[in-house]
């Protein structure tokens, strides 16, 4: 979770899944986020995550935003949304993020 941000995709493949955090707008997407950083801490892959907790995210919160970037796509990651990235494929690319304020 930070400011906002733009990814632009050079080459390769990702696939995102982005919901809001804010803990005062959205304060189950807030506690989830948490849940899952303890769940998921140093040392775990994003592919478990995705293998796991994916499918049964949106019985937990409301909206999920999930998509797959393809070269020469730009995702924008709205600022306070959490978001877990799996790259399918080498990338290269570019993030741009604005600060928290």
């Amino acid at each position: 979770m930070h400011g906002d941000a733009f990814n632009l995709l050079h080459s390769g493949t990702k696939e995102w899944v982005i919901y809001d955090a804010d803990p005062d707008k959205a304060p189950r997407g807030y506690v989830m986020m948490q849940h899952y950083h303890r769940q998921y801490g140093p040392g775990s892959h994003v592919r478990d995550w995705f293998e796991k907790e994916l499918p049964i995210l949106r019985e937990k919160i409301s909206p999920v935003y999930h998509c797959i970037q393809e070269a020469g796509d730009i995702v924008y990651i709205p600022e306070n949304f959490c978001h877990a990235v799996l790259n399918r494929a080498e990338v290269m690319g570019l993030a741009i993020e604005r600060k928290h304020r």
